[in-house]
């Protein structure tokens, strides 16, 4: 090569008139022209994933964005974030790699990254040093746990507060966490955090005192989305919500199970829990495939959902009569309602659910019945019979 061609200054000037696509070939030419070409790619980059093939050979793409590399090259590709100016608005970060060794760098990466909107770390690396550091960033909206990475670490991290002045913009919280240290954080909440969305997590939820206190202390922060994690299944706890939360417009119940068949919220609690949530507009559960559907044939039951769009089944398997399922689902929903079976990465991968035939055929039996429903209600106000129900 020439020499010329070697001279960093001479190369900066070349590199600034590239385009991404010629400075990403630039920079697998040789070692003295990539951290000239690497310089520009990296000012402009919202996310590393663009470099992760080239700084790490032997990294595995995954779904959504996400990318597997050893914990040795997880360190290096954090090592060489530093070296760059940084303009990441996005970071999910997962690593067997202890705390303490890597906190350091973590802590380095949030003070450089001042445009950062959302975090999401496993619980053990959420700890007090790493939280301060984020409470600093005047744009974060969403702190998450990345729970495919917590079992190897357990119980250690998540060591949430929100002391005066940290976290100005966030709205989206996720805790995953036993009780005790629940009601810790949820005590630190103040009325300047304008909470919308508020993820709990909580293994061994069984407790009936434990659960309604929860309830109770989670209304305090009225978020419109609350996506629980937990043992809430009885009507009670429903009713207790509907009164705390009158407003909720999406309600997570942990739809990734792989219960196949065993327990589940029993699809005879839909009903009950239809008029007491008027604003409901999502409703994810894993529901259980061994209750018996009650439905009657009355498709204009007293029981509607009246916002419901959205039912989220996860990993659910569908009952032997999932025809009558559709009818079921049709009936107790005022508008047209679409059922997605895709599993999210609460286990850490996405699955498919291997009923996703039967419940495509459960969403077009219920939308059959929301027409139904349409044509019927049109012809009572037509002839004057009555109202809508």
């Amino acid at each position: 090569m020439d020499r010329l061609l070697s001279t960093p200054e001479l190369l900066l000037t070349i590199f600034s008139f590239a385009d991404k696509g010629t400075l990403l070939a630039s920079a697998r030419v040789c070692q003295t022209w990539s951290p000239q070409a690497l310089d520009y790619l990296w000012r402009d980059l919202d996310s590393v994933v663009p470099l992760l093939q080239l700084i790490c050979p032997t990294a595995q793409s995954g779904s959504h964005g996400s990318w597997t590399v050893e914990d040795k090259t997880a360190q290096k590709l954090i090592h060489f974030m530093l070296q760059r100016p940084i303009n990441l608005k996005s970071f999910s970060f997962g690593s067997s790699i202890p705390p303490e060794q890597i906190s350091h760098y973590l802590v380095q990466l949030i003070s450089k990254s001042p445009q950062l909107e959302s975090i999401t770390l496993p619980r053990y690396y959420q700890t007090q040093i790493i939280v301060d550091s984020l409470g600093h960033l005047r744009k974060l909206k969403s702190l998450r746990v990345r729970h495919k990475w917590n079992q190897s670490q357990d119980p250690r991290g998540q060591a949430l507060s929100f002391p005066p002045g940290r976290f100005p913009e966030l709205n989206a919280v996720e805790i995953d966490a036993p009780i005790p240290e629940i009601t810790r954080i949820l005590m630190e909440f103040r009325p300047a955090i304008k909470l919308r969305d508020l993820t709990i997590s909580c293994a061994h939820l069984n407790n009936e005192v434990h659960t309604a206190a929860l309830i109770a202390l989670v209304a305090q922060c009225r978020p419109e989305l609350l996506p629980v994690h937990s043992g809430i299944h009885r009507e009670h706890d429903f009713e207790e919500m509907a009164q705390a939360w009158p407003n909720l417009q999406v309600l997570t119940l942990g739809p990734e199970s792989e219960r196949q068949g065993a327990g589940g919220l029993s699809w005879n609690m839909i009903p009950i829990m239809a008029n007491p949530f008027p604003n409901l507009e999502q409703l994810s559960s894993y529901f259980s495939s061994i209750d018996k559907v009650s439905f009657a044939g009355d498709i204009l039951p007293q029981a509607e959902f009246r916002s419901l769009k959205k039912l989220e089944v996860g990993m659910s398997a569908t009952p032997k009569d999932h025809t009558a399922l559709g009818f079921f689902i049709g009936a107790h929903c005022q508008p047209l309602i679409s059922i997605s079976c895709e599993a999210s990465v609460w286990e850490g991968r996405w699955r498919k659910n291997s009923d996703a035939v039967k419940w495509q055929d459960v969403e077009n039996v219920a939308r059959r019945v929301h027409q139904a429903k349409l044509e019927m209600r049109k012809r009572w106000r037509f002839s004057g019979n009555g109202e809508d129900n």
